[in-house]
């Protein structure tokens, strides 16, 4: 497996300014997302979700990579150190994201929960992201900070 950044969720072409905040003793990245008009249509609310999603796992990566590569427990974890505070779902207009965030010992899966996206063509709690290898929760599990691996 090749190195794996802390930035391998980037797409190309996506604009995420990263921010260093000096410390006493550190530097520390955050990442941020760069200002735009709100999205209207079903389809931007998706493309922005997604970003969200991507940027939030940006985040998560920081930590881990600072943290001996452990993921948090809680997504609330990330903000404001590696993200200025956590981004909400455009079609939801609220925190959709920590209610669809597990961790275990292999890595974590973020996903919108809910379904806020049907108009898209969207599955229920789509769009979503996993680290590699991906944690997921246990069949019929629903996801917790914390949860479980899921039986190979």
């Amino acid at each position: 497996m090749p190195n794996a950044s802390p930035f391998r969720h980037l797409a190309v072409g996506a604009v995420i300014a990263l921010t260093l905040a000096t410390t006493s003793c550190s530097q520390q990245a955050r990442v941020e997302p760069p200002p735009s008009a709100p999205p209207t249509t079903p389809a931007q609310q998706l493309d922005v979700c997604e970003k969200n999603l991507k940027l939030m796992a940006t985040a998560l990566d920081l930590y881990a990579n600072a943290s001996q590569g452990a993921y948090p427990a809680a997504l609330t974890a990330v903000a404001p150190l590696y993200l200025k505070s956590l981004p909400t779902c455009p079609s939801a207009q609220a925190d959709t994201y920590t209610a669809g965030y597990t961790t275990n010992d292999r890595g974590f899966a973020l996903a919108c929960k809910g379904s806020h996206h049907t108009a898209t063509g969207k599955a229920a709690d789509q769009p979503s992201i996993a680290s590699a290898p991906a944690a997921s929760p246990a069949p019929g599990a629903s996801p917790a900070a914390g949860a479980t691996p899921a039986p190979h």
